[in-house]
């Protein structure tokens, strides 16, 4: 089903009519896909002990992708109050359960109860391809990471360059060289690209010819102490801004 608000397919529910399913889309903001709509009731588990069930509230449920968060979410909504009452962030680790075809919970404090059945299974299909889609393309990329080669020559980000040698030359204990790039600007004259790279931490020294100018005492019943200041700079600076004794002793 697409919405009327805009371009997104939207899925909505075979219980609502045309004009409450647009209702909720409405409702979803900016960037933000349902890609299932389904009446509820939630119940949730207070704290200290979750003992026992609560219910909380009764709605629209929707599962969105929202992408502007990059993320997934059930959101319940109430279309009488027209806003969004409850929202839960679909975790990739959640452990979401369905004991019964219309009873499903999560995180062991919230659990829904599901007005069709149909809902509750196509919810779960939902869930659990997109769970086992992330964990592939985990797998995927522990596996590409794994796999790649740590070659001895080649490209070298910290050289700047390319490395120019053979495996001989490692083999009989000389180093290969780093020769930089360098290319012709329109007067005709060659320039490095190192000229213009940024600069790191292993370009930036460590200070040096510290100095004491003065000493600003502070005394916590009569605040700073500025008598001993021999600084005349420092002096002049506070005539400036017109700070006086009387002003700093009340910091």
């Amino acid at each position: 089903m697409r919405s009327e608000a805009g371009t997104i397919d939207q899925h909505g529910s075979k219980i609502l009519s045309r004009e409450e399913n647009e209702h909720v889309f409405r409702l979803l903001g900016n960037r933000c896909q349902s890609l299932a709509t389904a009446v509820v009731q939630l119940f949730v588990t207070d704290p200290p002990n979750h003992s026992s069930w609560r219910r909380s509230d009764a709605g629209i449920l929707c599962l969105v992708k929202d992408n502007q968060r990059r993320s997934y979410f059930f959101r319940l909504y109430c279309l009488t109050r027209g806003q969004m009452v409850w929202e839960h962030e679909v975790y990739n680790s959640m452990d979401y359960l369905s004991p019964r075809t219309w009873f499903h919970s999560f995180e062991g404090e919230v659990c829904i109860f599901w007005n069709m059945e149909y809902d509750a299974r196509m919810v779960k299909n939902i869930l659990n391809e997109k769970f086992e889609a992330k964990k592939q393309r985990r797998l995927e990329r522990r596996s590409r990471s794994s796999m790649q080669p740590r070659s001895l020559l080649g490209y070298h980000p910290s050289s700047g360059g390319h490395v120019t040698g053979s495996l001989s030359n490692l083999q009989n204990g000389s180093v290969p060289v780093a020769r930089q790039q360098s290319r012709v600007t329109p007067s005709g004259k060659k320039k490095d690209k190192d000229s213009k790279r940024r600069l790191t931490k292993a370009d930036i020294g460590l200070p040096k010819d510290f100095r004491h100018v003065s000493h600003v005492g502070w005394d916590p019943n009569k605040g700073f102490d500025l008598e001993n200041i021999e600084d005349p700079q420092l002096k002049v600076f506070f005539e400036k801004v017109r700070v006086s004794n009387k002003m700093l002793d009340r910091i």
